[in-house]
């Protein structure tokens, strides 16, 4: 917008102010016709990178035909003192809002996934596994971001788990030997009270 007022000589004033806020709506519509279409395109079975790039491709056409009729609309106003500056913010932030939603989106769209998506489905999954009993993994937790970070403590709770885990199975067998020790002299005590009391009927 600010380069397009720049160029033809027009002042950042009311009016102005005025076209940005409804370039905004235009360009937040736009955004939301590409994201919605990646997302059918998703439930559909379409990867992330081939559904970004096919909603790109197929909401272009739609999208630029918006955007230039848009833009043709306002040159009837753009002469005027009045409403020039409005014209020409919105002229300028639509079409240059346009090609950013067409091509920066679906790169800001991955590298989100990649970023953001992708290490937490990670991360999630790996709690299911440990809610389902399964300590004998870790997660990945390289790097410095907010996701490593939580990683790294997850892998430490898991650790002092298996410990745990490892130490209770060992008291376990040492409370399974030892009832075992008892049980088997319990039957022996039992054996000899059962051959006294014979003895004692025999004679």
């Amino acid at each position: 917008v600010v380069p397009v007022l720049l160029i033809f000589d027009k002042p950042m004033g009311f009016v102005a102010i005025l076209g940005i806020l409804a370039l905004i709506g235009i360009l937040i519509r736009n955004s939301i016709i590409l994201v919605h279409e990646a997302q059918n395109l998703l439930k559909a079975g379409h990867s992330r990178w081939d559904a970004m790039y096919e909603a790109s491709d197929s909401r272009a056409r739609p999208i630029l035909l918006t955007a230039a009729a848009a833009s043709l609309a306002l040159i009837p106003i753009a002469r005027q003192v009045f409403w020039g500056p409005m014209a020409y913010a919105m002229m300028g932030g639509i079409i240059a809002g346009t090609l950013v939603t067409l091509l920066i989106c679906a790169g800001i769209g991955i590298a989100i996934n990649r970023l953001i998506v992708q290490p937490l489905g990670g991360v999630m999954a790996f709690v299911e596994r440990v809610g389902a009993g399964d300590l004998s993994q870790t997660l990945d937790a390289r790097g410095g971001d907010e996701i490593a970070r939580l990683g790294r403590a997850l892998n430490g709770m898991v650790t002092g788990l298996a410990d745990l885990a490892r130490t209770n199975r060992a008291a376990t067998a040492d409370l399974n030997a030892a009832a075992a020790e008892i049980r088997a002299s319990a039957q022996e005590q039992a054996a000899s009270v059962e051959e006294q009391f014979a003895a004692v009927q025999e004679t």
